[in-house]
């Protein structure tokens, strides 16, 4: 959402809506081989490091890549970061779905992977209707982009904390 109306409002003139979608589909193209780049490096992330650590990791990256896209809110950083972004949400998406794929008994799985897809895009729609409130129209927000890297970064500690609990104290 921040990204639509930073587009939109900011990076463009408001009344031309056409430059507007040019500076979006930037954004697109640039999180898309983001998400490609992700694809790319999670198998490789794979042979160093646990699915659970990667999943650590890339929250951890994309709560720093968050930060730094909330600090300047010009262009340049912004097409960066979603580049970032977009390889921290591919390499989070994988490493659930190869969490899922391993803990999953073979004759949940099907059902497992369909509620999860359910959540996912549940959880998408969500948080553009929460940007769609909290933004103002230009998309500029430190506030918020703090916000959403507290999330991320939370989420990372939570996992963190859950994964030390889980392998035992010698």
């Amino acid at each position: 959402m921040t990204a639509v109306l930073l587009a939109r409002n900011t990076f463009s003139d408001p009344q031309n809506p056409d430059a507007g979608l040019a500076v979006l589909a930037q954004v697109v193209l640039i999180v898309g081989a983001g998400f490609l780049v992700g694809a790319v490096i999670t198998p490789e992330l794979s042979r160093y490091l646990s699915p659970i650590n990667i999943l650590i990791a890339a929250l951890s990256f994309a709560a720093i890549t968050q930060l730094i896209i909330a600090t300047s809110q010009t262009k340049t950083p912004l097409l960066i970061g979603v580049f970032f972004i977009g390889i921290s949400a591919q390499v989070t998406k994988v490493s659930v779905d190869s969490i899922l794929q391993r803990a999953i008994p073979d004759e949940f799985r099907g059902r497992t992977f369909s509620l999860y897809d359910v959540v996912f895009n549940v959880a998408f729609v969500a948080a553009a209707s929460v940007g769609a409130f909290v933004l103002p129209s230009s998309g500029r927000s430190v506030i918020t982009n703090v916000v959403v890297s507290g999330l991320y970064a939370g989420t990372a500690v939570v996992l963190w904390r859950l994964q030390a609990r889980a392998v035992p104290q010698d």
